[in-house]
């Protein structure tokens, strides 16, 4: 089945993109980002930001924005492992952001696919965060919210300062 990203969710004062991969089945049928009741990502942002699910205009507050590194695919369900015919958004239009984190090492690299996007990151301007996603089962959800609770402390003073 061919499915399509939704549009960035940002404005002239994001700092930050968080990027996943491509919105699963249940977030594309609400029409939200990270919308699987399972997927912790929007607990997470509670835990961190004190912000509440699919509050868009909070994370924007916090100089926030959500995108995915797949503009299409296909895929049957809502796994990585059955991406097909990847096409990926181009993210050098945003000169403003300072920040990526990649909801997934699948984020990142298909992120890196695409020459302009890897031409965007440096050493210092990016990190690989553990899958809020319940099927990453590797890690307990307590030690993923602590990494994500120190990425965020960190590039949050950064991009406050």
């Amino acid at each position: 089945m061919q499915v399509k990203s939704f549009k960035p969710i940002l404005d002239e004062k994001t700092k930050v993109f968080i990027i996943g991969t491509m919105p699963s089945i249940d977030s594309l049928k609400e029409g939200r980002y990270y919308a699987h009741a399972q997927n912790a990502f929007w607990p997470f942002m509670k835990e961190i930001l004190e912000i509440e699910r699919y509050d868009y205009f909070a994370l924007l507050k916090h100089k926030i924005g959500l995108w995915d590194s797949l503009k299409t695919c296909q895929r049957q369900g809502s796994l990585d492992s059955s991406i097909k015919n990847k096409v990926f958004n181009d993210f050098s239009n945003y000169p403003q952001i300072k920040y990526y984190l990649f909801t997934s090492k699948n984020a990142y690299n298909y992120f890196i696919q695409n020459k302009a996007n890897k031409e965007l990151l440096t050493k210092d301007n990016y990190a690989v965060l553990p899958s809020p996603s319940p099927t990453y089962a590797r890690m307990p959800k307590s030690e993923k919210l602590k990494i994500w609770q120190r990425t965020f402390s960190k590039i949050l003073k950064q991009i406050q300062s």
